[in-house]
C-alpha cells in the first residue's frame, strides 16, 4: 500500500479530510468520519466517470486521484467515500469504481470551507447549507 505524505500546513488546512468532518465531542472528541455531513454531500454527487482498477492502482487511491485529478493526489479519500470503500485493499484488479466530478467536489469543499470560516468568524448570515 502506498500513501503520499504531504507535510505542509496548507495541505492540512485546505484539503485534509479531518478539516471537513464533524467532531464527536460527547464521546471521543475525535473526527466522526462515519456520520459527517460532508460525507453525505460527497455521496450525493451525480456526475462521475468510471474506471477499472489496473494493476498499478491496486491498493492505491492516491495514485488514482493523481491520475484522474491532474496530479492532485489529496482527493484519494473522496474517491474512497464515493465508492463506499473502507479499506485500500478493496481496490482490487478489475474492480469498477466511480470517480466523482472534480468541479462538484470542489464546490462542496468550497461551500463547506465558507461555512466553517463564517462560523469561526461569528458571521451566521453567511452560513448556507450546500444544495
Amino acid at each position: 500500500m502506498s500513501i503520499f505524505f504531504q507535510n505542509n500546513e496548507q495541505y492540512y488546512t485546505n484539503i485534509d479530510m479531518a478539516r471537513f468532518v464533524d467532531f464527536d465531542n460527547e464521546n471521543s472528541g475525535r473526527p466522526s468520519f462515519l456520520t459527517s455531513y460532508i460525507i453525505s454531500q460527497i455521496r450525493q454527487i451525480k456526475n462521475y466517470s468510471t474506471m477499472e482498477i489496473e494493476s498499478k492502482y491496486i491498493d492505491s487511491p492516491d495514485f488514482i486521484s493523481y491520475s484522474k485529478y491532474q496530479g492532485q493526489h489529496m482527493y484519494w479519500w473522496i474517491i474512497m467515500i464515493y465508492n463506499n470503500l473502507l479499506d485500500f485493499n478493496e481496490l482490487t484488479f478489475g474492480k469498477q469504481i466511480k470517480i466523482p466530478n472534480i468541479g462538484d467536489v470542489n464546490r462542496i469543499l468550497s461551500n463547506l470551507q465558507t461555512t466553517i470560516t463564517a462560523y469561526e468568524d461569528g458571521d451566521v448570515s453567511k452560513i448556507e447549507m450546500s444544495k
